[in-house]
């Protein structure tokens, strides 16, 4: 059971990274789940990304605290919103999957607004 936890990890960890560069694909989401992985499956890599340069003092106050800095919450909602519109505009030419990326566009910016900001 702890390989696969710790390949869930990798895994999520894996997302997270391409979620850092795609629009829509989250990356905190993923990062908080290789951490509870991780804590069940290798206390070197959960200490690996609590202490991440990028990363860590994030996963950490998320872990402890259930907050979110404001500012990474406006960076990252700036961000998702100028690249989710841009797909939508001039990207896609599917109505019914603009329209579903909007919803999903407005949920996230919901969740995100209602985390406790530090």
């Amino acid at each position: 059971m702890r390989v696969i936890l710790l390949i869930g990890g990798i895994i999520s960890v894996i997302f997270a990274a391409i979620g850092a560069i795609l629009p829509l694909v989250p990356t905190v989401p993923f990062l908080l789940l290789a951490l509870y992985l991780f804590s069940k499956s290798s206390p070197r890599f959960h200490s690996m990304l609590l202490t991440n340069k990028y990363f860590g003092s994030i996963l950490k106050n998320y872990q402890e605290r259930k907050v979110i800095p404001t500012r990474v919450k406006f960076i990252s909602l700036t961000f998702l919103w100028i690249f989710s519109l841009f797909s939508m505009f001039f990207i896609i030419d599917i109505l019914w999957l603009r329209i579903l990326m909007l919803c999903i566009l407005i949920i996230v910016t919901y969740h995100v607004y209602k985390i406790k900001s530090k």
